[in-house]
């Protein structure tokens, strides 16, 4: 479920029309409801009730500061990858002991940057990682303790991939862990932790109903249930895809060979980059009451790419030159993978709340494209 419906024939963010935020802050924009992400949090966790949870948001998915507080108000922890990362979550507020740092190129100061802040864990995923990490922990504590160990083991984790739309590969892989998590205790490792990673898919309208939180936190309790371990899960996806949308205008329409027909908006593949990157799928949804009929167009952006395709030979109702339309599901892996390609300033973010809304984003300016640069 999300919050984007129509009301009077209007698209509208809960209370909020698009086509009003439209006027006020122009296209391309990035739309979020407050409602819908924090519902499909609640929802994910309740799901998973049976365990001793720590939900980790993947900050990679969705990093704008106040997204990233919701959730720290929410109570959730968060999953980084990069130092970065880590320093957008203190500045949201997020609580580092609930932070867990994973990705297979940690550099040393980052690792030194966490065990500063003090996160709950590393998940390190390599042996040479272990030892990098050790020197630095031998660095900052054998001056206070010289005989205290610098690395120890608390737990095991694993990541089987994303977008997944099967409960199979969750179940199996938690049979695996709980066999691991049980090896290693047989060993004498006093495992405590089982981080099981993210990778539940959502509906992006093109491929097969992922399992619901509900399926899912069935599969995972039915086998871990009694293991006497805290379980983290690192959702991102799942909770900010369908909490956001990409808005747009219309350009203009182009007649192409044959009966082929472009609509050319003004976002584009920098704006959204999963189309050109990954051939994702994204609804197109005009923002007015939709016109009597159909077509077959292709959605492109302005950008001087053949990649620049944001819906191919995709079925809508009619579309002119001035119309607004919105890309639905870009709540994740949207502007977080934005960029500045052909000199175009990344767009503006817009929080919605029920019948209020705020810019948490600012669209940047042509200054901002050359901060930092000199001639």
């Amino acid at each position: 479920m999300n919050h984007f419906q129509r009301r009077k024939g209007q698209l509208c963010c809960e209370d909020v029309p698009l086509s009003e935020l439209a006027e006020e802050v122009g296209t391309p924009a990035y739309v979020y409801s407050t409602a819908t992400l924090l519902r499909h949090a609640r929802v994910f966790r309740s799901a998973l009730r049976g365990l001793d949870l720590l939900a980790c948001f993947a900050v990679k998915s969705a990093p704008n500061l106040a997204l990233l507080a919701l959730l720290a108000r929410e109570g959730l922890g968060f999953d980084i990858v990069s130092g970065g990362e880590l320093f957008r979550v203190l500045q949201a507020g997020g609580d580092p002991r609930k932070v867990v740092f994973s990705g297979v190129g940690k550099r040393q100061e980052e690792m030194a940057a966490a065990l500063e802040a003090g996160i709950l864990q590393f998940n390190c995923e390599s042996e040479e990682e272990l030892q990098q990490l050790s020197r630095e922990r031998v660095v900052r504590t054998y001056r206070l303790a010289a005989s205290l160990p610098g690395i120890r083991a608390v737990g095991v984790a694993c990541h089987i991939g994303s977008q997944i739309a099967s409960l199979k590969p969750f179940a199996e892989a938690a049979v695996k862990m709980r066999a691991l998590v049980s090896r290693l205790r047989e060993d004498g490792h006093d495992i405590r932790r089982l981080d099981m990673g993210g990778g539940l898919g959502v509906p992006y309208g093109d491929g097969p109903e992922p399992p619901s939180p509900r399926q899912y936190g069935e599969a995972l309790v039915g086998v871990l249930e009694g293991l006497d371990v805290k379980v983290l899960v690192e959702p991102g996806r799942l909770l900010a895809a369908n909490a956001g949308v990409l808005l747009a205008r219309v350009l203009l329409r182009k007649q192409g060979h044959g009966s082929r027909r472009f609509v050319v908006v003004d976002a584009a593949m920098n704006d959204l980059l999963r189309p050109a990157l990954y051939q994702a799928y994204h609804e197109v949804e005009p923002v007015a009451r939709p016109r009597r009929g159909t077509e077959v167009v292709d959605v492109v952006g302005p950008v001087c790419e053949s990649a620049d395709v944001l819906a191919k030979r995709r079925r809508v109702p009619p579309l002119e030159a001035g119309d607004l339309l919105v890309l639905r599901t870009a709540g994740a892996y949207g502007m977080a993978m934005a960029s500045q390609y052909n000199a175009r300033p990344r767009p503006v973010e817009v929080l919605v709340e029920g019948r209020s809304w705020r810019v948490i984003r600012a669209r940047e300016s042509y200054k901002d494209l050359i901060r930092g640069e000199s001639p």
